[in-house]
């Protein structure tokens, strides 16, 4: 079975499940998610929130909850992971994911220990002590339990890294520790025992790598919603194209997915057949999809698949903050711009912190298309979530003072 659907289907379907669209009677999330439930809901709706360190105006997963749960502050994501309601894990990539899946998650945490034995060897008697002492003294930081020694870390060309910092980083990926929560940008670390509930912990111990495997891919079925088998982290794992194809075609033989034409794209997409009747809904004259903006960070998981956001938006898009200043097109943090069912621009913003203001270093809207009132709308609301009292445009072609 097959379906095919117009590019506009196609957008309108995706902005829908990420939780961005306003039509006829479907609202955004953040119109009716609030509070740390709400948070916790928006979690399990987009399967899992990638979690990044950079902070130009706020991080990624705070940006990515403050467009969809309202008035969302950082501190209800932070007191989830303290209560043990979300954990952090791969997937995307680290990730902060629901805690009732983290039995998914075990037999891949235990495949990391393996991976890993012989580079903790290397670290002498860094990892038993910081397990001695989380499990002692209670939860703990890498700076509270530091060591002179260097090594060579996976993200180091030389030994650069203390080996307790890469200790600590191994046992969160063997699932020996887990994080609970943050101060600032350092990462408060204890033991499962004391964050997983005792039920989840029994039932992680008895799910088999098979069903982790089954369960992770239809995790990344609902995540990405409508997919192709290009994705080389394909159900949150690198696999070859063969393995990939084989997945999905089983999956289509045994009516858990439905392969999607696209019109005008040559690329083959996927979804859920529970999806279809949606998908097609989205393609029905008369729709009424209203304007609103939304600011969408580098790391939104609406942004996660570059090639389906070229094919269904006709827009690219490259996070350029690892790009040399010198040969960035755009900026460091250049945010898509959803306008309704459309990407229709980008804009650079960075956090002032010392002025207090929202410095935008540029806006670039796509030909044809503009909302000045709604860009500046969410600019200002930006800027509050961030706790900054202005926004300071520089004119590098954006809007008018």
């Amino acid at each position: 079975m097959s379906i095919r659907v117009s590019r506009q289907a196609a957008a309108r379907f995706l902005l829908a499940s990420q939780g961005l669209l306003e039509a006829d009677d479907l609202a955004p999330w953040r119109d009716e998610l609030s509070g740390p439930d709400g948070t916790l809901e928006a979690v399990r709706r987009l399967e899992c929130i990638q979690v990044d360190p950079v902070s130009l105006v706020s991080q990624n997963q705070h940006l990515v909850l403050w467009n969809r749960v309202r008035d969302y502050h950082p501190e209800q994501l932070d007191g989830l992971l303290g209560a043990g309601r979300v954990f952090e894990h791969e997937a995307n990539a680290r990730c902060v994911i629901p805690m009732e899946e983290y039995p998914l998650f075990r037999p891949r945490m235990r495949h990391y220990r393996a991976l890993a034995w012989e580079r903790r060897a290397e670290l002498g008697e860094a990892p038993e002590r910081i397990l001695r002492e989380i499990t002692d003294l209670g939860p703990r930081t890498s700076r509270e339990i530091e060591s002179d020694e260097r090594v060579v870390a996976y993200w180091d060309a030389v030994p650069r890294t203390k080996a307790t910092s890469f200790a600590f980083e191994l046992l969160w990926e063997s699932g020996e520790l887990m994080v609970t929560g943050r101060r600032g940008l350092e990462k408060v670390y204890d033991i499962p025992e004391r964050v997983v509930p005792a039920d989840l912990c029994v039932k992680a111990e008895e799910t088999n790598d098979e069903e982790a495997a089954r369960g992770l891919l239809d995790k990344y079925f609902r995540a990405l919603r409508l997919f192709d088998v290009g994705d080389f982290r394909f159900g949150w794992q690198r696999m070859p194209t063969t393995e990939r194809r084989a997945l999905v075609d089983g999956a289509v033989r045994d009516g858990r997915l439905v392969e999607v034409e696209i019109e005008e794209v040559r690329r083959r997409y996927y979804v859920l057949s529970q999806d279809v009747d949606r998908l097609r809904e989205f393609d029905r004259p008369g729709l009424d999809v209203s304007p609103r903006v939304f600011l969408v960070s580098p790391l939104d998981n609406l942004l996660w698949r570059r090639e389906r956001l070229a094919d269904v938006f006709g827009f690219e898009y490259t996070w350029e903050i690892y790009i040399p200043a010198s040969k960035r097109r755009y900026g460091a943090y250049t945010m898509p711009i959803v306008c309704g069912d459309r990407i229709i621009g980008r804009v650079c913003p960075r956090a002032d912190r010392k002025q207090g203001l929202l410095v935008v270093e540029g806006i670039w809207f796509e030909e044809g298309t503009a909302n000045d009132q709604g860009v500046s709308d969410a600019l200002l609301r930006l800027a509050e979530f961030a706790g900054l009292q202005e926004v300071s445009w520089i004119r590098t072609g954006g809007l008018p003072d």
